[in-house]
């Protein structure tokens, strides 16, 4: 979520105002997956990802399990 993190001084002001008093990215139950290694299959996941991430990537490898 860092990519958004990174434009908040585009966003409107009521978005730059919340952010100054609470981080809306800091998901508590969303983590990044870095690499298949890191991935536990231990029943359904949720992957959010982008068109082209599903052409080719990490993405595509988590469906092809």
């Amino acid at each position: 979520m860092a990519v958004y993190q990174t434009y908040i001084n585009s966003m409107n002001e009521r978005i730059r105002n919340q952010f100054a008093n609470s981080n809306a990215f800091d998901f508590k139950h969303i983590s990044p997956l870095n690499s298949i290694e890191n991935f536990d299959n231990v029943g359904p996941s949720v992957v959010m990802a982008s068109p082209s991430g599903l052409q080719s990537g990490l993405s595509r490898q988590l469906f092809e399990m």
